[in-house]
């Protein structure tokens, strides 16, 4: 768990407040400042996911990066919120929010990032200076594709707690008719009974002789069907909800699966032919397999020619069709020529 002081945080979630402000006559359509709406009307998440889109349509942006920060620290997610701090300042360490990127990651326990590790020399305020490097588009797409995970992760979550709840309730629902009616026939057990017999005037009703240990047994028999009958819908109810507990885990594990194999793809080097996962373009979502950059060529091949022999052969030389050991000669099936990879 990471513990923040919340002095601190006064300073930095200041210029959000401020940013607030001027996103609310920003368009509709700008996801800076929709995230910002989000964020300062408290919907952490909803910021998060627009934020994410924000940074993804200006991955050099050092402002949108500190936003995305804030967004999740509140939803709880420290390790890419630390991410989001440290890749902001290394993108300008002179912008308006570096100090609050350094007091953030200072809050944590992070040294601010080394400028002799920053892809940004110092004084430099170009553009080309800003523009990221491969390594930060591979840092920024396993950001992404862990954000995006986590965030359908507690979808699946939050799918698998209503599902569940819902059967609890529709449990609950129908034992309050089970009560209802054990009520019903345990009062119907106690009263007395009545007789109908046919007279030649038409028809007589009479009471039975009340017997109070019968009627009181009666009245338990339907309490002890009305409590079976609930254990079993609860019981029911409980597998139902375990089971959709059980698919939604499944779901949170298989995502981590996908997230394992992405960055395991994104972090191999490419092969021969240059072809390999590319960081910018791809996500949790979207998958963008191209040349790499550094690497156009294709794979060195050498002539080869493959011949297929009949059956007539045995492994290291050809038998004579005269021989007692094969009958007929060898027989060259297919000539096949091409080139071999090396």
């Amino acid at each position: 768990m990471h513990i923040v002081n919340s002095k601190r945080w006064i300073l930095i979630t200041g210029l959000a407040l401020l940013a607030g402000a001027a996103a609310q006559s920003a368009s509709a359509s700008d996801p800076l400042a929709i995230g910002l709406s989000y964020y300062n009307a408290g919907h952490y998440r909803e910021a998060v996911m627009a934020l994410s889109q924000a940074a993804m349509a200006f991955p050099a942006s050092p402002i949108v990066h500190y936003h995305l920060g804030n967004a999740l620290v509140k939803a709880g997610l420290h390790d890419q919120a630390i991410q989001e701090y440290e890749l902001s300042y290394r993108l300008d360490p002179y912008s308006g929010v570096a100090q609050y990127c350094r007091q953030a990651l200072h809050a944590y326990g992070r040294p601010s990032p080394d400028l002799a590790q920053s892809h940004i020399p110092v004084g430099d305020y170009s553009a080309q200076a800003y523009a990221p490097s491969a390594g930060q588009d591979v840092m920024r797409a396993k950001t992404t594709i862990r954000r995006q995970a986590e965030f359908e992760k507690s979808k699946h979550h939050a799918d698998g707690e209503a599902m569940a709840g819902l059967a609890m309730r529709h449990a609950e629902s129908d034992v309050v008719k089970i009560k209802e009616q054990m009520r019903e026939d345990m009062q119907r057990a106690m009263e007395p009974q009545y007789m109908t017999l046919p007279t030649g005037r038409g028809t007589m009703t009479i009471q039975l002789p009340f017997d109070a240990d019968m009627a009181r047994a009666r009245a338990e028999e339907a309490r002890q069907r009305a409590l079976d009958a609930e254990r079993s819908v609860r019981k029911a109810a409980e597998a139902r909800a375990n089971q959709q507990r059980a698919y939604s885990k499944e779901r949170e594990i298989a995502l981590d699966e996908v997230v394992s194999n992405l960055e395991s793809q994104l972090e191999e080097p490419e092969g021969h032919s240059g072809v390999k996962l590319q960081p910018v373009g791809t996500d949790l979502y979207v998958r963008y397999y191209g040349y790499h950059r550094t690497s156009q060529l294709m794979p060195d091949t050498r002539p080869a020619a493959i011949r297929i022999v009949g059956e007539h052969a045995t492994q290291n030389r050809l038998v004579d069709g005269n021989s007692d050991a094969e009958k007929g000669p060898l027989r060259i099936e297919q000539h096949v020529r091409g080139k071999l990879l090396r």
